[in-house]
């Protein structure tokens, strides 16, 4: 059933979202000769047109013939009031215009309403549905315990407040793995490991399906992120409400240069993505490596090997597609500086057993000699594309394994 809040026509208060639901009813009702009664679109303006299809209902349906059994609204509704009907040209939120209004308005426009400041009527969702979309996302096991409860509970007062069911978008709403996160990487701004996603922190909530009124009451379905048709004045407002919500929750939202439909555990100020991604890959690696972020570039990384020095290899979308821009000098000097160290430190064990060109062999200095050899230096022509390819492996798979132990990422400032 629809419901105004306060009356609407001739000298009635004429709230934009009250005028807009009378409009609408009044043009999607049929007079006895097939015609609306009000023949524009609805913009929430009262007007005399309005006031012209008002007074015609009220003929039509006979709801000015004074009634005394009838009892209508307020005092204040009953004083403009003759006894027992309407006054012709108005309509109270419980007055026998309004009744009738409902008891004529098409099953499919049964539940319209609108939200404060959002200049756009829709259809409520049932609760039911608000119920099982609650439910899957109580049962998914992937969300951290703490966020699942958030969500869950948001899609609860999104319909409680509104009567809007919002939804998990099912592609890479959920938990996505690192793979998943290279399809959006370009649309969110974060490679793989560096988003919320990837460890059951941020989730993708939006409007599928729910069901708009064009200003000629027309309806149309929304998708989860309100592109076109649906208004884009009205966009934002909508994900402004849900995030009104979600705050109170203890959840976070990205600026709208990122992505409205996506919200997460963790304040984007308060968190680097790019060292929790470095804690991460020490806390998982095969190699037991160390990882740091690039300084001065963010969300680029440095890895060690095991070496004697920190070796950069780019992005978390180069590392997974193994392509990481592996300098030949960075890999020499930090050999040099592990061959320096350790004079056991075999370099064709490190690159997997692959013979190194003229590679210059550590000697061997004698127990008794008080002063050994110095340690022949590599150069960059020492090391080949092969080497280089099997570098960019090894990255790989140290990221692979990141992946596997997503829940072991803690965040880190």
């Amino acid at each position: 059933m629809v419901n105004i809040k306060n009356t609407v026509g001739d000298k009635g208060v004429n709230a934009w979202e009250d005028v807009a639901l009378v409009q609408l009813m009044l043009r999607v009702i049929k007079n006895a000769r097939g015609q609306s009664y009000f023949a524009s679109d609805y913009n929430g303006t009262y007007n005399a047109a309005l006031k012209t299809a008002i007074s015609s209902f009220q003929t039509d349906q006979r709801v000015l013939t004074p009634d005394p059994y009838h009892h209508v609204g307020t005092a204040d509704w009953t004083r403009l009031t003759p006894p027992g009907g309407d006054k012709s040209g108005l309509i109270g939120p419980r007055s026998r215009t309004f009744d009738a209004l409902n008891a004529k308005l098409p099953v499919e426009y049964k539940d319209i309403r609108t939200i404060n400041n959002i200049k756009l009527i829709y259809l409520g969702e049932t609760q039911a549905q608000a119920m099982l979309m609650a439910l899957s996302i109580r049962n998914y096991a992937q969300f951290n315990p703490d966020f699942r409860e958030k969500i869950a509970r948001l899609v609860e007062i999104m319909f409680q407040e509104h009567g809007i069911v919002l939804r998990m978008e099912p592609k890479t709403g959920w938990r996505r793995d690192f793979a998943s996160q290279i399809v959006v990487s370009n649309k969110s701004k974060s490679g793989p490991g560096e988003s919320a996603h990837q460890f059951g922190r941020g989730a993708d909530v939006g409007f599928q399906g729910l069901k708009w009124v064009m200003g000629n009451g027309q309806i149309k379905t929304a998708d989860y992120w309100l592109q076109l048709p649906f208004p884009g004045d009205k966009m934002s407002k909508f994900f402004e409400e849900r995030n009104k919500i979600a705050v109170r929750l203890g959840l976070f939202y990205l600026p709208p240069s990122y992505e409205l439909i996506h919200l997460q555990n963790y304040n984007n100020s308060s968190l680097n993505w790019g060292r929790s991604l470095a804690r991460l890959l020490e806390t998982t690696s095969p190699t037991r490596a160390r990882w740091t972020v690039k300084g001065g570039i963010p969300n680029h990384y440095n890895v060690d090997l095991g070496l004697g020095g920190f070796i950069s290899v780019g992005t978390s979308t180069e590392m997974w597609n193994g392509v990481s821009p592996i300098n030949k000098a960075e890999v020499v000097r930090a050999l040099n500086a592990k061959r320096a160290a350790t004079p056991t430190f075999s370099v064709e064990q490190f690159f997997g057993g692959t013979a190194i060109p003229n590679l210059p062999h550590n000697p061997q200095p004698a127990a008794t000699n008080p002063n050994p050899p110095r340690t022949p230096v590599l150069t960059e022509a020492n090391i080949t594309a092969a080497n280089i390819q099997y570098l960019q492996n090894v990255v790989r798979a140290e990221i692979q394994a990141a992946d596997r132990g997503w829940d072991q990422w803690t965040a880190v400032q």
